[in-house]
């Protein structure tokens, strides 16, 4: 097993840019991109993760799928 990171769920809401908020779900971030191996303490941090998951489902539709990606 290798320590490199943490995953967190859909509830963690990330701002990936000023004005572009998002919560994948699922969202894995290795630890030199929390400092103190902690989550930041921002209601909505300012953070980039290094892989973002996002499980399609029957019922999302093709314009939503195309407005995630």
């Amino acid at each position: 097993v290798n320590n490199i990171g943490t995953a967190y769920g859909a509830d963690a809401v990330l701002r990936i840019q000023p004005d572009l908020l998002r919560a994948p779900d699922v969202s894995f971030f290795r630890w030199h991109k929390l400092p103190g191996r902690r989550w930041p303490r921002e209601r909505v941090p300012t953070l980039v993760p290094c892989l973002a998951i996002e499980v399609i489902s029957e019922s999302n539709t093709g314009p939503e799928m195309a407005r995630k990606m």
